[in-house]
């Protein structure tokens, strides 16, 4: 049982005419994931390593979950300036800072496995092996920019009507310990990453173009056993595209055809040892993925 007190403030000063200093702060909660929290586990021996008594290179060895976990905990802090101008444009940037309270990592620690049969039945030179659970551990941080653009084209033209770009990007930087060990990136965060899309809507017609790209992070990906190791990515671009009609009057008012494709690039996902891109351990590649569908409003 656990009980945290989660506050949260948010924040709207408009300073000038369509233009607001946003500022928001929490306290927030995340609970840990259902593998961690499972109070199994297992043990192993390895034949080949019965004769040694080097901890290091002990036969035994085990892993377990934990149900006692408690859950991720960051005190978070965003402010951000915005401009509002025409019909549906705007312009903003801002930074956050999120303090992470603890983190949640295997921890290896000794364990006297005495008790536990030999699986051959044989003998073993020492009983002493290692075992890594799931425990909470020492915190982190992350911290970085962002900003966001849409603007419709017909904020200056109305010639442009319906033509329009949307754009995000961010910066992001991040650290968490494992123990002693030396700080790491936070999993699945990539310093960079860039969005943007231009679109044509008007008359029932819609048509866009999406881009999206991320630079290499730390990835956790599935291993033997379905255990989550962790590897670097590579950086990716993909490109996704959509175009549509839906009928405005007639008979088939409210009609709406679309046809929707991902991927286009076809970008792999892949993965590399030791900081070395040119080391693959992984490399996944999902194709080009097309959809059509059909709708009707009453």
């Amino acid at each position: 049982k656990y009980t945290e007190f989660l506050p949260s403030l948010n924040v709207s000063i408009e300073f000038a005419d369509d233009a607001f200093l946003r500022v928001g702060a929490a306290r927030m909660l995340a609970r840990p994931r259902m593998d961690q929290l499972n109070p199994g586990g297992g043990i192993s021996f390895d034949v080949a390593k019965r004769a040694n008594t080097d901890i290091n290179a002990s036969p035994w060895s085990g892993t377990v979950g934990n149900a006692r976990l408690r859950p991720l905990m960051a005190e978070t802090l965003d402010i951000s300036v915005e401009k509002y101008f025409g019909r549906g444009a705007y312009i903003s940037a801002g930074g956050f800072y999120k303090y992470l309270e603890n983190w949640i990592y295997r921890q290896s620690e000794l364990y006297d496995f005495t008790g536990t049969e030999v699986p051959d039945g044989g003998t073993t030179a020492t009983y002493l092996g290692v075992v890594s659970q799931w425990k909470n551990g020492n915190g982190g941080r992350i911290y970085g920019l962002e900003a966001s653009l849409s603007l419709p084209f017909a904020t200056f033209a109305s010639g442009l009507d319906g033509f329009g770009v949307l754009a995000s990007g961010s910066y992001t930087k991040s650290k968490v310990r494992e123990g002693g060990a030396a700080a790491i990136p936070m999993p699945g965060l990539s310093t960079w990453v860039v969005n943007s899309t231009a679109y044509f809507e008007k008359a029932g017609f819609q048509a866009r173009v999406s881009g999206r790209y991320r630079s290499k992070f730390l990835a956790e990906v599935s291993g033997l056993s379905l255990a989550r190791d962790r590897f670097m990515a590579k950086s990716e671009f993909v490109v996704d595209a959509q175009i549509g009609y839906t009928f405005q009057d007639g008979p088939l008012a409210g009609l709406g055809v679309l046809l929707q494709g991902s991927n286009l690039t076809n970008e792999p996902f892949v993965t590399y040892y030791n900081d070395d891109p040119r080391q693959i351990r992984d490399y996944q590649n999902y194709g080009r993925n097309f959809m059509a569908g059909i709708t009707y409003k009453f």
